[in-house]
């Protein structure tokens, strides 16, 4: 879906894309910046289709098989979408709405989703949660969904390059869960703060 020509009267919303390694701490951030914006309609965390079981650990996704999925896709059901890891990610259609109506979008993206994002959105800004590697294997051991197999194909993926099409805000997040937040907070309201 092409950008809109049709923002004059009122700036569209930002798609605000958080990227980064599994095992970063992205879902920590997103569901707790989700509660202290709880109630305040300029803001929406979008919930991603995903084909994975309902009784795995993380985020709070929609759960579809693989047919499903197919379907959805074939009905142009989602504005952007993508495969990692063996499963099929999708962004439903209404967040693009939600962005020409002003309100800003939070989503749990693809690194490689990045271009098609730009493409379709008007306003995109990229937060990039990273962690050192020996922190991000132990949170992936910790959380117990991936095999140790399943990690070390993860730990060795390779890391895509940024380019200067979207702003770009990287958090470090391997300290307290309070100072991830209060740098994640603070890039989602503007304000000036260094966030690596």
């Amino acid at each position: 879906m092409p950008k809109s020509e049709h923002n004059t009267q009122n700036r569209t919303g930002t798609l605000f894309a958080v990227v980064g390694p599994s095992g970063a701490g992205k879902d920590t951030l997103i569901d707790l910046a989700r509660q202290l914006l709880e109630g305040d309609g300029k803001w929406h965390f979008a919930r991603r289709h995903i084909t994975r079981g309902v009784d795995t650990v993380g985020e709070n996704h929609i759960v579809v098989d693989e047919r499903e999925f197919e379907a959805l896709s074939v009905q142009h059901a989602f504005v952007l979408q993508w495969q990692a890891h063996g499963l099929h990610y999708g962004i439903a259609q209404g967040v693009y709405t939600l962005t020409e109506q002003g309100v800003n979008v939070v989503v749990n993206l693809s690194r490689g989703a990045i271009g098609d994002a730009i493409e379709c959105f008007s306003h995109v800004h990229v937060i990039n949660v990273t962690a050192p590697q020996h922190v991000i294997e132990e949170r992936l051991k910790k959380r117990g969904r991936e095999t140790p197999l399943d990690i070390e194909e993860r730990m060795s993926r390779t890391v895509v390059e940024f380019n200067n099409a979207a702003p770009l805000s990287t958090i470090m997040n391997d300290r307290e869960v309070s100072v991830g937040v209060d740098q994640f907070m603070a890039i989602l309201l503007g304000k000036n703060v260094q966030a690596a």
